[in-house]
């Protein structure tokens, strides 16, 4: 299954640099991050990984990467997210997105833009 998962979380994961398919496949196997999938009848319609962070005022869990069929995926994952990130005791969950995500109709209600990410490449 993982080349199917890798296939839609691979533009997300070019997005930051940071994790590539092999690394995110290690850290699900280690326990570092969760993996999520949505599937419907014979297909798989998205997939998202997550990791919770703990901050001094804050406990997180983090959407690292998700990607699949748009509005549809979404609306499956976001529940089984919110719950787990209820029943761990997050306060909240967080993703970096382009903002046209606050666009596109596939981000649940009660999400809000609350900032932008900037790199400097070295």
């Amino acid at each position: 299954m993982w080349p199917h998962v890798s296939g839609m979380l691979g533009a997300a994961l070019d997005v930051s640099g940071e994790n590539g398919p092999d690394d995110a496949l290690r850290r699900v196997l280690d326990g570092e991050w969760q993996l999520w999938i949505a599937v419907e009848p014979g297909r798989l319609v998205a997939a998202a990984l997550t990791e919770t962070q703990h901050h001094p005022r804050q406990k997180l869990l983090w959407v690292v990467a998700m990607g699949g069929e748009g509005a549809i995926g979404v609306a499956l994952l976001s529940p089984l997210m919110r719950g787990y990130a209820k029943t761990i005791g997050c306060d909240a969950i967080r993703m970096h997105a382009r903002r046209g995500w606050m666009r596109s109709g596939m981000v649940p209600p009660g999400v809000r833009h609350t900032a932008d990410v900037l790199t400097w490449e070295i």
